[in-house]
């Protein structure tokens, strides 16, 4: 996908009625991998509704502008489902809600308060400048913080009730430092692996 493509939106899991399957728009900016900004557009007056950060897996391009949006049926609707579920498994590394924690210490996280072994939710799976952003919670201060976080920085994990925050030694962080450089890696094939897969 790129700018000035013509795309119509083939799933939406929030209700806005601009944001409705079928609904026609035009990419204008990219914001992050996978991800850009929307003008959604009537097809027919070819006047601007409204303009939306939306995932790529969202989108599908179109040829041509159609004269209006297509209304699909609900079984047409559970396919792009699972088009959807497909292609977000393999973009992305984490779901909305998820708990994960932080297994690398970076001076920006630092200014936030938080350290290796804190807890962060994904808030949002949309990636912009490879960070995804996070909610954590400041203890002291008692209320929640907004954390961009690299997505190689964080791992998600299944118990998030157990001591909070964790506390590592010198020699655990060095191997999370480890782990971290691993998941950098791994992210990176993953991301030329889906470039020679879609082209894009």
């Amino acid at each position: 996908m790129k700018i000035g493509d013509i795309v119509e939106i083939i799933y939406n899991k929030e209700e806005y009625s601009w944001r409705e399957i079928g609904s026609i728009g035009i990419i204008t900016h990219p914001f992050g991998k996978y991800n850009w900004i929307v003008d959604i557009i009537n097809p027919v007056t070819r006047e601007k509704k409204d303009s939306d950060r939306l995932k790529e897996e969202q989108l599908r391009v179109l040829d041509t502008m159609p004269k209006e949006n297509k209304v699909y049926t609900t079984e047409e609707i559970e396919e792009f489902k699972k088009i959807y579920e497909e292609k977000e498994s393999e973009l992305r590394n984490f779901k909305e809600y998820d708990v994960l924690e932080i297994i690398r210490d970076r001076p920006e996280y630092a200014e936030e308060g938080f350290r290796v072994g804190d807890l962060v939710t994904v808030c949002s799976n949309i990636e912009s400048n490879g960070k995804v952003y996070m909610l954590g919670f400041d203890k002291e201060e008692c209320a929640d913080i907004d954390l961009s976080v690299r997505r190689e920085d964080v791992r998600f994990i299944e118990d998030n009730i157990r001591n909070y925050p964790h506390k590592y030694t010198e020699e655990e962080k060095q191997e999370l430092i480890k782990l971290s450089d691993e998941l950098a890696k791994f992210y990176k094939q993953k991301d030329e692996e889906r470039q020679k897969k879609y082209g894009y």
